[in-house]
């Protein structure tokens, strides 16, 4: 059956884990014949990294895009409320056959909007806001908003079980109504294979891909490796961020500065990823990442921090090693055994490559996606119609 769908998410400036997946999703729908519109909202001041990114991305693949001029990531009752009137408009006008919400901000006024026009919405968590590791105060200011918030939501999904469970536990909504969709994601490897091979001398390369900002754990990276200098590797860092000066200082102070490249935000991640022998994701909290994926794609042994649903992807000592958030010692030992290691890495990678075929193939998740939106719409014809007159005056 062709859906009309309706995909919103607070920001398109960047192409992080959630723009990669709107993207990838849309652009999916769309060639799958959907009527798919995206709503972007707008960055607000010293915000703006790359001006209307996605806008641009998907509008090349054919999806319509409508920019959003008051829904931003800050919160502001008076611009949040110009934000759900906005969303709301455009519901009206587009009439869609159900909403995706994506972030914080655009999942909670467009979840009102939805309720109040008696429209289909599911909510995609790609990380929930008050998962272990998050800032005490915010972890719980979001909590309150979510449990808030749930009770206007037909369904949401979220992209990994320990998600789900941690979303059941807190009470957000009726257990029933969440949803867990491994997230997936294209293979890009096919286009990178064999691509420049490197001398068999060359050092032993070590990729992480993240934003330096509070979520990741670059500096405990950095700190694990200044006690391995005497090996015979390099790592590149892919990713801008507030965190990446100070972590520069961090590794010119340890005296690594010609075996840690810092390459900023880049658009060609799959050949990083090609010429690599060792992918890397120390965080703090994570929902469940795409780029461990993406590295699992390309035959990549991986070490990351063992938060939020890494472990249903990174199979301890089978495709690489998980280490307890914080533990410089455990990501020192990983990377020694990796790096010191060519037939261990060459078995974790293999294993890598296993499991994405397996389970985190791309056209898995959109068939699971498309079935779970027509059950969210099945399910709101044959319930009662709602009340719906007392939010806007709220709202107002």
């Amino acid at each position: 059956m062709r859906l009309k769908i309706v995909h919103i998410v607070t920001l398109g400036d960047s192409l992080a884990g959630v723009q990669k997946h709107i993207l990838d999703v849309c652009t999916a729908l769309h060639n799958q014949s959907h009527d798919v519109t995206v709503l972007i909202g707008t960055p607000g001041k010293g915000e703006e990294r790359q001006p209307g990114l996605l806008k641009n991305l998907l509008e090349a693949q054919g999806v319509e895009v409508k920019r959003l001029h008051f829904l931003q990531r800050k919160i502001n009752l008076s611009t949040d409320r110009k934000g759900y009137i906005e969303i709301k408009d455009w519901l009206s006008k587009l009439k869609p056959d159900i909403v995706a919400a994506h972030s914080s901000k655009a999942g909670f006024l467009s979840r009102l909007a939805c309720y109040n026009l008696n429209i289909p919405n599911t909510f995609t968590i790609h990380g929930w806001s008050f998962a272990d590791g998050i800032p005490f105060v915010r972890r719980n200011i979001f909590l309150v908003l979510e449990k808030l918030i749930g009770k206007f939501t037909d369904t949401i999904l979220t992209v990994s079980i320990a998600d789900r469970d941690l979303g059941v536990r807190h009470n957000i909504t009726a257990p029933e109504k969440i949803i867990a969709v491994h997230n997936g994601v294209l293979d890009t490897s096919v286009d990178t294979k064999n691509k420049n091979p490197r001398p068999e001398n060359s050092p032993i390369k070590i990729v992480m891909v993240a934003r330096f900002q509070s979520q990741k754990d670059h500096h405990n990276l950095v700190e694990a490796l200044s006690s391995l200098k005497d090996l015979n590797w390099e790592l590149d860092l892919l990713g801008p961020g507030p965190l990446l000066e100070k972590t520069r200082e961090q590794v010119k102070r340890h005296g690594m500065s010609e075996k840690v490249i810092f390459h900023g935000e880049v658009n060609n991640v799959p050949e990083f990823l090609s010429q690599s022998d060792i992918f890397a994701l120390i965080s703090k909290w994570e929902g469940f990442p795409l780029s461990i994926l993406e590295a699992m794609a390309h035959s990549l042994p991986i070490i990351a921090s063992d938060v939020g649903g890494v472990s249903e992807s990174v199979k301890n000592e089978y495709n690489g090693y998980l280490v307890p958030r914080g533990d410089v010692q455990k990501v020192t030992s990983a990377l020694k055994a990796l790096i010191q290691d060519k037939d261990l890495r060459k078995k974790y990678g293999a294993n890598s490559r296993i499991l994405f075929k397996e389970q985190f193939e791309f056209e898995k998740m959109i068939e699971s996606l498309l079935n779970n939106y027509n059950k969210v719409i099945e399910n709101r014809k044959e319930a009662p119609a709602l009340e719906v007159k007392t939010l806007d005056k709220q709202a107002g």
